[in-house]
């Protein structure tokens, strides 16, 4: 005799609390009996209605049976929504190649919205910057002001902005990267390293300050390797698998997708000399294991 089957066990995860695992183990049976888990929550995943599957089998002989235990673990300090908050500031058509502005007002426009629809109802709290509003002194202050909400434990960024090697381009100038650079000193001083998170950011060039968003507060920061041309995709890609619960590391490989990155860059680097070193590739500084529920691991 045999057989074989699957379980689902459904459950919620306690408030406070992120999946860490589900684990199946044979207790008894006869014969060749055994069992996988099959689909489960991510790790870091929280909320309520989730579901694991347990494939078992046995095989062979008279009265043949399995019996197992299933356990699903958890563990605490889960960054919940109402202790999330998230800065988006947006400016490309401004600062960008003039023959480009059309271009660049059409992905300012899509990229925004875009951001908004996928991350607003993963935080309590939220601030939209963008044109005149998109200053040196309003991404500091607006940090400094989300980090000081009564519940707030975790501030990510969303930076939709052009960047130069060793610079955050801004209305009002720049931040510059390096030990003796503004981002360090500025946004440095207002000692939020408690608070910032995740940044994610479009500029050019973001490879060369990630480092420094990092030395400033932030846990974990992503930057392009040279001209930025992903953001199309990269951006959405991204952002879609940090809200569903992914690492910092799993989102910007979702974006680091290499047949999306050719084309986009090939594309590029035909349109204008301005472009013809353009490497989209993310690279990451800080905790790259962070996740939208977690503070870094």
């Amino acid at each position: 005799m045999s057989g074989k089957g699957d379980d689902t066990f459904e459950f919620d995860i306690p408030k406070g609390y992120q999946f860490a695992g589900f684990d199946a183990k044979v207790l008894a049976g006869k014969y060749k009996e055994g069992l996988r888990v099959g689909e489960k929550p991510g790790r870091g995943t929280t909320g309520k209605d989730k579901q694991a599957k347990v494939h078992w089998w046995f095989d062979g002989g008279s009265r043949s049976f399995i019996k197992y235990r299933a356990t699903a673990t958890f563990i605490d300090g889960a960054v919940e929504k109402e202790q999330r908050a998230l800065l988006i500031m947006c400016d490309l058509a401004y600062g960008g190649a003039p023959q480009f502005k059309t271009l660049y007002e059409w992905i300012e426009s899509a990229g925004l919205m875009t951001v908004e629809y996928l991350l607003k109802d993963d935080y309590k709290y939220v601030i939209c910057l963008d044109d005149q509003d998109v200053t040196a002194t309003n991404f500091v202050n607006s940090l400094a002001t989300l980090a000081g909400k009564q519940g707030i434990s975790a501030v990510d960024a969303v930076l939709l902005l052009h960047g130069q090697q060793n610079r955050i381009v801004f209305r009002d100038g720049s931040l510059t990267g390096g030990t003796g650079g503004t981002i360090r000193s500025e946004l440095g001083a207002k000692n939020l390293g408690s608070k910032l998170r995740a940044c994610f950011s479009t500029c050019c060039w973001g490879r060369t300050v990630a480092d420094d968003l990092i030395a400033a507060g932030f846990r974990v920061a992503c930057g392009a390797e040279d001209v930025y041309a992903n953001g199309t995709y990269g951006i959405p890609a991204a952002l879609h698998s940090w809200e569903s619960g992914a690492t910092f590391a799993r989102a910007v490989a979702t974006a680091n997708n290499q047949t999306v990155l050719a084309v986009s860059d090939a594309i590029a680097r035909r349109m204008d000399p301005l472009f013809e070193t353009a490497n989209s590739y993310w690279t990451i500084s800080g905790k790259k294991y962070t996740r939208i529920t977690s503070q870094g691991e």
